[in-house]
Formats: structure tokens, C-alpha cells, sequence
């Protein structure tokens, strides 16, 4: 029992240094064609580079980027809160995805991205 509880203990301790460098939730699953996507990026290291709206990329099921007007707010060092009108899209699954964040660990540089996927229909 007592070895049980030490391999469990050590398995927690390694899911904690196993962290994400960045999560991003976005607020439902499903949409329909020109409702508003709200997204929040909360960023678990310290970036090297400024994250800005040309971090944020739309695409379809065969990777091809859709243009979106996005607006992004800073709301702390790490955290950052976006939103866009969806464009006319047909039904299908989509990913929005957070590209090119930069960040140093142990003195290497490196580059991390994070994405979420979410459903278009047609009602």
C-alpha cells in the first residue's frame, strides 16, 4: 500500500512538471456562420515576443486559412482574451489556433503553438 502511494505521488509530481506552455479555451463547441467566437490564450511562460492578432489563425478540414478581423485584448502579462465575427462558412470542423509563441527554457529558444477545434452548422 505504502509503495502505491509513493508511485502515485510521484506520478502527480511529474504531470505538474509536464506543464503546457499555453491553453486555449474557447466558449462553446458548436457555432453557426457569422456568430461571434470568443476565445481566451493564458500563456504559462514568460513570451519573448509580443502576441498580437497575426498569432491567431483560422482553417478549415484541409488546412487552408480563412481570413478573420480579429480583436485582441491584453488583459495581463500572460493572459489575453479574442474574439471575431465568423465568416459565411459552410458545415464542417474548424481550427483556431495560436501560432508562434515564443519563450526561453533553460537558455534554449523555443517556439510553442496551441489549438482548439469547433464545429460550424447550419441551421
Amino acid at each position: 500500500m505504502k509503495r502505491l502511494i509513493i508511485i502515485l505521488f510521484f506520478l502527480f509530481l511529474m504531470n505538474l512538471a509536464y506543464a503546457q506552455e499555453a491553453t486555449l479555451d474557447i466558449f462553446r463547441e458548436t457555432y453557426t456562420s457569422k456568430e461571434t467566437l470568443q476565445a481566451e490564450l493564458n500563456i504559462n511562460v514568460n513570451p519573448v515576443n509580443q502576441i498580437t492578432a497575426s498569432n491567431f489563425i483560422l482553417s478549415n478540414e484541409n488546412n487552408e486559412i480563412i481570413p478573420i478581423s480579429l480583436f485582441l485584448e491584453k488583459l495581463s502579462q500572460n493572459k489575453y482574451f479574442a474574439y471575431f465575427n465568423l465568416p459565411e462558412l459552410p458545415y464542417g470542423v474548424y481550427t483556431f489556433e495560436v501560432k508562434d509563441i515564443r519563450h526561453v527554457e533553460d537558455t534554449v529558444l523555443k517556439q510553442a503553438s496551441v489549438k482548439k477545434t469547433f464545429t460550424i452548422l447550419n441551421l
